[in-house]
């Protein structure tokens, strides 16, 4: 991302731009099939990517902006940063679990459109802190296997489960 190569932005999901702004953000000329972009007069195309055309979509992002404030578990910023993605995301839902504000992603309040956009604003004006989220989201991401997963929620359990001093 630089001044001179402004990102594509686009969305996928069932919201339209006004009310959502879900998906990887790219400047690449090869993005994947099912690409919805920002440009004016762009037409909307709706599909789920899967597989090898989910890996494409994430390969040729620069970042992925989700400012879905109802996200229960997380999993598609999950993929963003095991993909080494940096992440916009609301700060609100099972994100929170995922994302550390400046640590491995960038949150905004969920209610704030001007802190989404200067979220996303921030990571294309700022390529070292971009490469710097999305390693760190790697790293988080490499790090959430099914045991670390259930050990924290047996962990969860023990601490409800302990009476009351």
């Amino acid at each position: 991302m630089s001044a001179a190569s402004p990102p594509r932005s686009g969305w996928t999901g069932s919201q339209t731009p006004s009310r959502a702004c879900r998906g990887p953000v790219s400047r690449s000329s090869g993005a994947a099939p099912g690409w919805r972009s920002s440009a004016p007069g762009s037409r909307a195309r709706r599909r789920s990517w899967r597989g090898t055309e989910l890996a494409k979509a994430y390969a040729s992002s620069d970042l992925f902006a989700f400012p879905s404030a109802n996200e229960t578990f997380g999993n598609v910023v999950l993929e963003a940063c095991a993909s080494g993605l940096p992440v916009v995301t609301a700060d609100s839902g099972g994100v929170l679990d995922i994302i550390r504000h400046e640590e491995n992603g960038l949150l905004f309040d969920a209610e704030s459109r001007p802190g989404f956009v200067a979220a996303v604003r921030r990571l294309v004006e700022h390529p070292e802190l971009a490469r710097s989220l999305g390693r760190r989201g790697r790293e988080t991401a490499l790090g959430r296997t099914w045991t670390a997963v259930l050990d924290g929620l047996m962990e969860d359990y023990a601490r409800v489960a302990r009476p009351a001093d």
